[in-house]
């Protein structure tokens, strides 16, 4: 057996970007600031000792449409219970390229790789005092990969290679799997999986409108458009965390009035959902010394999500027509201020993108934009689609810009487009239904990884295949290189598998975000995330004021 006790570095998984601080760094030989070549080095300042005690105030842009992790996937549901639950492993929240221990505090793995044993913390209580057991790990984790009837779940592809989840005692948690599934750990890691007290779900239905979990905060309370609100769990399985007595979001829609916020410490962070923009980040970094700004790539894109069961949207001609009349490059100015990056199914990360110096040579990619467009407008009229044709984007009231955008691409190829905007559970509750024509909004997955986002939201059988595609050559591909261990024939693979979504897409990126954050730099312990879904429960941060 092999033994991972404490951590687990994930080969297969890489912080997106490089993360920048506007805080700080090393300054180069010869720099203003830098020592002087034979100049004595200063001593180290003493390493500062968290303080207990205040409140982490943050700014959000909406509210959740539930409280349910296991069937929502809008970073406004996460925010609201990230701090309250917990998982089996999580993501180390201060070095996010390694899973570590939660709720099982050690694990071991067979040597074949297909049998994992995670052993549970004993002690660990639910919020309502209740002991947290391998039945309930085993009921969570059974919940997210064979929901019940009635219940969503975008992630239960995430698990389809494993065989059984076992509770084997009270503290002991078996999975076996299928066939070797490097995934494995990091799905298990990401904030989504988060373990409920079996009794609690069994009585209530579902924890649409209710968080209990394991996590270093509790709810509070929830004022609907103002503000959710969190305080310390004095039970949490580890001790003396966390340092705060609570956590605070308040939910701000307009982008001005959030940085207004910011400035005045009506909030003291701004995380990289909703995120700042480069203007605000100008004018922070110029008049707002005590503000510390992050950046980073992440598993995020703006686009356009066309509903394949209508008509003229069935027509694989129309759809690549889309995809080519769709200018990136403004998209990143225009809806990102320059805050972006051009890619296409993948997060152009260097992992498993396709890689850049190919793909803006690619038509609907490449610049200019005046072949892509004459070749839109011969396939649209190949398809039958005369100009004036009516269509319809559906929304969410915080993407309006995403719409505007989408509505000028499809003029210019010849539609009369209109927006259709929807707070988010109304839209949500639409896209579910296939009630929409086209979507424009941003969408992403916890993880940098091919099984994630294909399985999630590209493949014939994923939850959030919203756009309905089928497409059997990607979903072969899918399956392919999902068995293929070695890393390198598996990203070719992958590279093979988008280039085929591309030739007849049902989501068109228009963008992938570079997200950036702003902390107010008395608020310590907080590492810019490799996603916000698998870093919010906040247990190591303290205030140093």
């Amino acid at each position: 057996m092999r033994t991972n006790k404490w951590w687990l570095a994930v080969s297969s998984l890489t912080v997106l970007g490089l993360v920048l601080s506007a805080a700080g760094g090393c300054a180069p030989a010869g720099a203003p600031g830098a020592p002087k070549p034979g100049a004595a080095t200063p001593a180290p300042k003493p390493a500062e000792q968290p303080k207990y005690g205040g409140v982490l105030t943050i700014i959000n842009d909406g509210d959740p449409p539930s409280f349910d992790a296991h069937q929502e996937s809008t970073y406004m549901t996460f925010h609201a219970v990230g701090p309250a639950t917990s998982t089996v492993l999580q993501f180390d929240p201060l070095e996010n390229t390694k899973v570590v221990a939660d709720i099982a505090e050690k694990w071991e793995a067979s040597a074949d790789g297909l049998t994992y044993t995670f052993s549970l913390r004993q002690g660990a209580k639910f919020h309502d005092g209740s002991p947290v057991t391998a039945e309930d790990a085993r009921f969570s984790l059974e919940r997210v990969r064979k929901p019940p009837k009635g219940t969503i779940s975008p992630r239960a592809l995430n698990f389809e290679p494993v065989k059984t989840i076992e509770a084997v005692n009270p503290t002991t948690l078996k999975i076996t799997l299928e066939r070797a599934y490097p995934s494995l750990l990091p799905f298990l890691a990401q904030g989504w999986m988060a373990v409920y007290p079996k009794k609690v779900v069994e009585e209530k239905g579902d924890m649409k409108k209710d968080v209990v979990g394991t996590g270093p905060f509790k709810y509070k309370e929830y004022k609907r458009g103002v503000s959710h609100e969190l305080v310390k769990f004095e039970d949490y399985f580890i001790k003396g965390r966390p340092y705060l007595d609570g956590v605070k979001f308040f939910i701000v829609k307009e982008a001005g009035t959030r940085l207004s916020a910011l400035r005045t410490k009506q909030g003291l962070a701004i995380l990289p959902h909703p995120g700042i923009i480069p203007p605000e980040m100008e004018v922070l970094t110029k008049e707002e010394p005590g503000i510390a700004i992050s950046s980073g790539l992440y598993p995020l894109f703006d686009g356009l999500i066309v509903n394949t069961r209508r008509k003229p949207w069935d027509d694989a001609r129309v759809r690549r027509a889309l995809l080519l009349g769709t200018d990136r490059q403004a998209a990143v100015q225009f809806l990102r201020q320059g805050s972006g990056r051009v890619g296409g199914p993948m997060p152009p990360s260097g992992q498993w993108d396709i890689p850049q110096e190919e793909l803006l040579k690619m038509p609907g990619f490449r610049q200019p934009k005046d072949a892509d467009i004459a070749e839109a407008k011969r396939l649209l009229a190949e398809a039958g689609v005369a100009p004036g044709t009516k269509a319809s984007i559906l929304a969410r009231d915080i993407y309006k810009q995403e719409g505007v955008f989408q509505q000028d691409t499809l003029a210019k190829l010849g539609f009369d487009a209109v927006i259709d905007i929807q707070e988010t559970a109304t839209a949500f509750d639409r896209l579910r239904k296939a009630d929409h024509e086209m979507t424009a909004w941003g969408f992403g997955v916890a993880l940098d990884d091919p099984d994630a986002f294909f399985s999630e939201m590209y493949i014939s059988r994923a939850a959030r295949n919203y756009a309905g595609l089928k497409e059997p050559k990607v979903d072969d591909l899918f399956e392919k290189q999902s068995r293929t261990l070695d890393p390198v024939a598996r990203k070719k693979i992958v590279i093979d598998m988008q280039k085929a979504y591309l030739e007849n897409p049902g989501v068109i990126q228009t963008l992938w975000r570079v997200m950036n954050m702003a902390l107010w730099k008395e608020v310590r312990s907080y590492k810019f995330p490799s996603q916000t879904f698998n870093n919010t429960k906040f247990q190591d941060v303290w205030l140093a004021k």
